[in-house]
């Protein structure tokens, strides 16, 4: 499954009426159709991102 972010408004049989700046989530087809054939959406790239050290816990005096 992709997420995809649309660039254009339009409509689709497989997920019907989309808008400027919606967002979904569809299987890799249709992800790359929608980017790549019709160029109406573009991938949304997720940042991995990196746990930052936990700060050690202070007990009291």
């Amino acid at each position: 499954m992709k997420r995809i972010k649309f660039i254009a408004t339009g409509s689709n049989s497989a997920i019907g009426s989309f808008s400027y700046g919606d967002v979904a989530r569809c299987d890799d087809a249709l992800a790359d159709h929608l980017v790549n054939d019709a160029r109406v959406a573009e991938y949304i790239v997720e940042a991995k991102t990196e746990e930052s050290p936990k700060k050690p816990v202070r007990k009291g005096k």
